[in-house]
């Protein structure tokens, strides 16, 4: 696989930091795990420039990939955050997403990270919620497992494209939806308003960073779900 020519970019943005007075760049290739070699090269030259701006790798670093050698080398160029997904704490529920890297593997990444003095609160930990056949393990179990990390929650809808595993898995609730109903704030997979009604309220729990407060808002919760919360989060 063909990488960018590593010093190259670095060239690049320390040229636009200094013309244009840029301070922070994302890296938005949700594939830059998978050549760490370019990576760690990259990474080299942004240190040997004195790491002038800060980076941000917000498309995703694959979890398993991510080793302490390479996260020192993030820090040292001036990374300040990134997204790890965390997918599910449900091992049934990763499995389903065919992700390469195990459920603990996020939760390791994240501690580590922290460990090497990152300021963690501020890493997106990703997750899916709105999904046929989840349980409230996936959803609240996830959730605890970030804030026990020490992640950023950073929960979001399944929101359905055509032609996709997901879209083909949820044939039965989308049938006769356009796109325009296919937006993951509207759930389309849920079967009533009521059920969207409690979703919303989930999801604002679950986009909490601080235990208490989406503790709090579980009080609102039906019954059920109020004791599935109880029973994963205590």
């Amino acid at each position: 696989e063909a990488a960018a020519d590593p010093k190259a970019v670095a060239d690049e943005i320390v040229r636009i930091h200094e013309r244009y007075g840029v301070k922070a760049f994302s890296n938005w290739d949700p594939n830059v795990m998978l050549r760490t070699d370019a990576l760690s090269i990259f990474l080299d030259e942004m240190i040997e420039r004195g790491s002038p701006v800060d980076l941000k790798f917000e498309m995703g670093v694959q979890p398993d990939r991510l080793d302490a050698a390479i996260a020192e080398k993030m820090r040292q160029a001036g990374t300040v955050s990134m997204t790890i997904p965390f997918e599910s704490a449900d091992p049934k529920m990763a499995r389903r997403f065919g992700k390469p890297y195990r459920v603990d593997d996020p939760v390791r990444a994240v501690r580590m990270c922290r460990d090497l003095g990152f300021s963690t609160g501020s890493f997106h930990c990703t997750w899916v919620i709105g999904v046929r056949g989840e349980g409230w393990r996936h959803i609240f179990g996830t959730w605890l497992s970030v804030l026990e990390a020490g992640g950023l929650p950073t929960p979001f809808p399944l929101t359905l494209t055509p032609g996709t595993r997901e879209y083909d898995l949820h044939q039965e609730q989308v049938q006769g939806k356009d796109l325009s109903e296919l937006n993951g704030h509207l759930w389309p997979t849920l079967p009533s308003f009521e059920a969207t009604r409690v979703y919303d309220l989930v999801l604002q729990i679950v986009s909490q960073p601080d235990l208490e407060k989406g503790r709090a808002l579980a009080q609102r919760l039906p019954p059920k779900a109020l004791k599935a919360f109880e029973c994963e989060v205590g």
